[in-house]
């Protein structure tokens, strides 16, 4: 009888810690779509303004908490806010001090497991871990939060730790896929046939709109970062290049609202600009361009039409925030190898 109670109670004991690890809803009980007043008012005093708002591909933050205790580390609170000054993000940024020797990526490293271990304890085992040559993450799934640890290096001069709470959505970033995903996650589901597959871009013929094109994937290190649509469709009419350009733009209007750009055209050599019937044609010398632009918590998405040399390019093109920058911080450090 008494192995049978300390069987119960340990059973309890069991059912509540793996309750509590999979119970995750926010960050220190702070709802998701709070406002910017509602913040001020839970941490008062605590809180500090930015004298410089940071700006972040459709959020922005206003307000931080310095010195923050987490996981036995030192973090500050960014409160990551969108357009409609609702709370979509959290991120604690772990502060890596340099000196004039420059900080030890395996000392970072090592940082990282620490604190990852103390997130296991907490969160138990993550549900998606991922080990590149630039970068290290591991991701916790919720119902109504997604918390991941990130530790990207690229070099001694690019060492980031940070903790992310994000506000869980069931949608996709693009088609049925979501950033980070690797090749084997984007082609499982992805129900083309691909016609390029090579180790940084997978690519697929399909259309859009009625209009043919191309779908790329651009990765790197196999976490999926850019994907675009490149319109593949002819017209021997260069000015049908800017119906289709319209047609694409009031479908994402339709979908993601206004476009941020207040105006959509460029133009960069006026020779055709009174002249209607010439625009396409002056597209193909690069003389004018349309471009188009949207954003979303974790996405920026672009729409241009442009030429050069008597070609016109029409391309929808969509850009992970999060791993906005490091596609240009990886090409810059492969150049300078190279000189």
């Amino acid at each position: 009888m008494k192995n049978f109670v300390l069987f119960f109670i340990l059973s309890i004991f069991l059912l509540n810690s793996i309750s509590a690890q999979t119970s995750v809803k926010n960050w220190e009980n702070v709802l998701w779509n709070s406002t910017t007043e509602q913040i001020k008012i839970k941490f008062q005093d605590k809180l500090i303004k930015l004298e410089k708002r940071e700006n972040y591909d459709g959020s922005y933050c206003d307000y931080i908490l310095e010195n923050y205790q987490a996981f036995n580390s030192n973090f500050s609170v960014h409160f990551l806010m969108d357009d409609n000054n609702s709370l979509n993000s959290i991120q604690l940024k772990y502060k890596i001090i340099k000196s004039d020797a420059k900080t030890d990526v395996n000392d970072a490293n090592k940082l990282y497991e620490a604190i990852l271990e103390n997130m296991n304890d907490e969160y138990g085992e993550p549900d998606n871990s991922e080990l590149s040559k630039y970068s290290t993450s591991s991701t916790w799934l919720f119902k109504t939060t997604i918390v991941s640890l990130a530790f990207m290096h690229i070099d001694s001069d690019f060492l980031k730790i940070f903790i992310n709470y994000q506000k869980a959505s069931q949608g996709f970033d693009f088609r049925e896929v979501k950033w980070g995903f690797t090749k084997k996650q984007v082609k499982a589901n992805e129900k083309l046939i691909p016609i390029i597959d090579k180790e940084d871009i997978i690519g697929y013929e399909s259309s859009i709109a009625g209009i043919k094109c191309l779908i790329g994937y651009v990765f790197i290190n196999d976490k999926l970062i850019r994907a675009k649509y490149v319109m593949q469709e002819p017209h021997t009419n260069k000015l049908y290049y800017i119906n289709d350009y319209n047609n694409l733009k009031n479908l994402l209007i339709k979908k993601y609202g206004d476009t941020i750009l207040e105006n959509d055209i460029n133009w960069y050599n006026n020779l055709y600009k009174n002249d209607f019937q010439q625009w396409g044609f002056a597209i193909s010398l690069g003389h004018l361009s349309f471009n188009s632009s949207w954003r979303t918590p974790k996405t920026e998405i672009g729409l241009v039409l442009s030429g050069d040399n008597y070609e016109i390019s029409l391309v929808i093109e969509y850009t992970s925030e999060q791993f906005e920058g490091i596609e240009d911080k990886i090409k810059e450090k492969e150049i300078i190898k190279k000189l």
